[in-house]
């Protein structure tokens, strides 16, 4: 399918909706490496589609009305205008895909998501990514403290406090492909572009 132009999609996206990114910055490669479900020898030369999950969230003020994205990253959650982001990805050579729910519980997963916002959590450190990944362990035979939220689990955690998660992995083991796979949301066709 073709991509869908953000202007012409914009009006159309509700709160509640997951956005999925494929970047194509460094970090962002490492993570859909690391992430691909593809069996065998495969699984090491290729890429999972998903690296990135956030919510989509209007912001009105007064007559203005701003279309933002709630997401974990480097400085903890964070809720930035979605036409930023799209900027950065694209720019970049990423990708970003739309996802309406399955489920008719968006309000509460948002407001779990909203909640969690203002808890002064934070992206984990580089320590516990590795450990996540499996790497620190193997390095240096110990594990780490969890001390942070990773985007996937944000997401996930907000989605299992509305009811919707049950008998699923863990929210800290889950990867944004496993999210936007999970059957809660369309599955993503269609690419936004500017």
């Amino acid at each position: 399918m073709d991509p869908i132009r953000y202007q012409d999609l914009r009006g159309q996206i509700e709160d509640g909706w997951l956005l999925s990114f494929a970047g194509a910055w460094p970090e962002s490669l490492g993570i859909r490496w690391w992430t691909n479900q593809e069996p065998g020898w495969r699984s090491w030369v290729s890429l999972a589609p998903i690296s990135h999950v956030a919510f989509a969230v209007w912001q009105d003020y007064r007559k203005a009305s701003r279309l933002c994205v709630l997401e974990s990253v480097g400085g903890g959650p964070r809720m930035v205008p979605l036409s930023s982001l799209l900027r950065n990805y694209l720019s970049a050579g990423g990708k970003v895909y739309f996802q309406r729910p399955t489920h008719d519980k968006s309000s509460l997963v948002l407001e779990a998501a909203l909640e969690m916002w203002g808890m002064g959590l934070r992206y984990p450190t580089e320590q516990y990514l590795a450990y996540l990944f499996g790497w620190y362990r193997y390095l240096h035979g110990e594990d780490v403290a969890r001390d942070g939220v990773t985007c996937s689990e944000f997401c996930t955690a907000a989605v299992a406090k509305a009811g919707l998660w049950e008998d699923k992995k863990e929210p800290a083991l889950t990867s944004p492909l496993e999210l936007s796979e999970s059957g809660l949301y369309e599955l993503p066709r269609r690419g936004i572009i500017l």
